[in-house]
């Protein structure tokens, strides 16, 4: 199941600010009277803009008050058109990319904690455009466990995460494939006796892949892994990225040859450089290596997005960087599908 890929030497990533302040069609900010941490963002068919984050009403974002997942929806030109707040007798929040739209259908995804659980239960909420709830869905057992991201399937969703009710006795990756009302296909388990997470799934070819990170494959410290499946979930194959310092997988997606990107965050990978940065690596439909290379001055790559003519545009936090806007910006870089380098935008303020 598991292949240490062999270690290589990662290129740093040098990448010229076009402009200083991006080049966008709109910016909009909306002003909330409490405070609110964006998660997601998505496009539903009819081209409105979805934005989905955790806000915390009573309180600030670390004491005095109860986590809810709030949802807008704007139109193309960022006109918002309304919020939505979803409550219910428990905490409720998001981990990473929990958001989806299909067909005339929502799904947020997150975990619930509180009131009704042992310890902390995976939330699939499927709404339609009005943000109606249709379907509520808890994965509840008797230990903790959790959805990290949602992302559609030609026949429903797809939803990362992590479970200590797999056989690993510890946290395992999960992998669970639902219908579009939510109803079950499988949830699948992988991982070891240390915490192995899934951060992102998604679906390729016959089946999905899924990124996340390990403690237990024996690369140092936790290791990125990604995984391909069937659309069983049987595992086809399964590959590390391992130095001997710690990284994490986060994110996956492929282009329109099945060539797989992957991409995360690393306290190694480029020699003498003990700083985090992020990573993005290129994998072939067979699971063999092609590329890997790091991004110095960014804490993680959580998002990647391929072009129809296959370049590679890499989302993340850029900090401290000589020629930056502030502490931290939102950095986006594109590359060209054999990784070279072809500009960079920055956003943000001092």
């Amino acid at each position: 199941m598991r292949k240490h890929l062999p270690l290589f030497t990662a290129i740093a990533l040098v990448f010229s600010i076009l402009s200083a302040s991006g080049q966008s069609l709109f910016e909009n900010i909306t002003h909330f009277n409490q405070t609110v941490f964006v998660k997601s963002v998505a496009e539903d068919p009819s081209g409105h803009l979805l934005v989905m984050g955790e806000t915390t009403n009573g309180g600030g974002p670390f004491g005095g008050g109860v986590d809810k997942i709030v949802l807008m929806k704007h139109k193309a030109d960022g006109t918002l058109l309304w919020t939505k707040y979803y409550n219910s007798d428990a905490e409720d929040g998001a981990y990473h990319i929990s958001l989806a739209a299909s067909g005339d259908h929502y799904a947020l995804a997150g975990y619930v904690m509180g009131n009704g659980t042992n310890s902390r239960d995976g939330l699939l909420l499927v709404t339609d455009t009005a943000g109606t709830v249709l379907h509520s869905i808890r994965a509840d057992h008797t230990g903790s466990n959790a959805y990290h991201s949602v992302s559609p399937t030609p026949d429903g969703w797809v939803l990362a995460g992590r479970s200590d009710g797999g056989a690993g006795g510890s946290y395992d990756l999960q992998l669970t494939h639902l219908q579009s009302d939510g109803t079950p296909v499988f949830s699948r388990t992988y991982g070891g006796s240390e915490w192995d997470w899934a951060y992102w799934a998604e679906a390729y070819a016959d089946g999905f892949i899924v990124a996340g990170y390990g403690d237990s494959f024996g690369g140092g410290f936790s290791d990125p892994i990604l995984i391909r499946t069937d659309g069983a979930g049987d595992v086809v194959w399964a590959r590390t990225i391992s130095t001997p310092t710690a990284e994490d997988g986060m994110y996956c997606t492929s282009d329109s040859q099945g060539n797989i990107y992957f991409s995360g965050y690393s306290l190694g990978l480029i020699s003498g450089d003990p700083n985090i940065k992020g990573f993005v690596a290129k994998i072939n439909a067979s699971g063999e290596l092609q590329w890997c290379k790091a991004v110095s001055n960014w804490s993680s790559i959580p998002s990647i997005c391929i072009t129809p003519d296959d370049r590679v545009n890499l989302v993340g936090d850029a900090t401290d960087l000589p020629d930056g806007l502030g502490g931290q910006d939102i950095g986006l870089v594109r590359l060209s599908s054999e990784g070279e380098p072809l500009g960079g935008y920055l956003y943000g303020s001092p």
